[in-house]
């Protein structure tokens, strides 16, 4: 897990500073929820930044496997992409309106049992997400 500052991305890993680099850890760093590789294209259109869309998803496995961000498969179809922050985030997801709001979970109630999942199952377990899935307020009360 690593601070999300973008300047320190490449002194942590040790690696170039690229353009591209620093321009995804400034949008990972500006955003609060896990965000597509569509997103990530859209900002950099608004941003008049032309890059490739292979030369991000080739970034963002780098970023991946460098630990550097989480892959996140929210809705089973799109993976989506954050900083790997120390404190985890879980996320309320709406399934109508697809919108995704990060939420706040005592990490000692879930420490303590990754642990005992952990030891009882004999696995190591390096990283966790917790989604919960269902129907937004604004989506609620266009349902009724």
């Amino acid at each position: 897990m690593f601070d999300s500052d973008p300047t320190k991305i490449c002194s942590t890993l040790k690696c170039r500073h690229t353009k591209l680099r620093m321009a995804l850890g400034h949008i990972f760093h500006n955003t609060k929820t896990p965000i597509s590789v569509a997103d990530i294209q859209q900002i950099f259109k608004s941003q008049n930044f032309k890059i490739n869309k292979t030369s991000i998803y080739r970034e963002l496995k780098f970023l991946t496997k460098n630990y550097m961000l989480n892959e996140i498969q929210l809705d089973g179809i799109s993976t989506r992409y954050e900083f790997n922050k120390t404190n985890p985030k879980s996320y309320l997801i709406c399934t109508k309106c697809d919108q995704i709001i990060p939420i706040e979970i005592d990490n000692q109630i879930f420490e303590t049992e990754s642990q005992k999942i952990s030891k009882k199952n004999n696995f190591i377990i390096n990283r966790h997400s917790l989604i919960f899935f269902g129907h937004c307020h604004k989506c609620q009360q266009n349902h009724l």
